[in-house]
């Protein structure tokens, strides 16, 4: 399993996540992963609207995994 923290940066996520599953990886996305940095990117998309761009500051919780083999029953 591999665990990439990664903001969304216009398409590259979306692309990174393409490439990994046409690798044969299973791939997740998840947004709310920890209490506190979602608190604090919800005050920050209330109050640093100046400075804080979610597509470039929000990282995302990806995780990479392999995909579970088929079990051959041969005799």
């Amino acid at each position: 399993m591999a665990l990439v923290f990664a903001p969304l940066r216009g398409e590259t996520q979306r692309l990174f996540c393409q490439l990994a599953q046409q690798a044969g990886l299973c791939v997740s996305q998840h947004q709310q992963y920890d209490a506190q940095v979602w608190d604090v990117h919800l005050k920050m998309q209330r109050e640093g609207k100046e400075a804080y761009d979610e597509n470039i500051h929000y990282p995302l919780l990806i995780t990479l995994t392999k995909r579970p083999q088929p079990v051959s029953h041969s005799q």
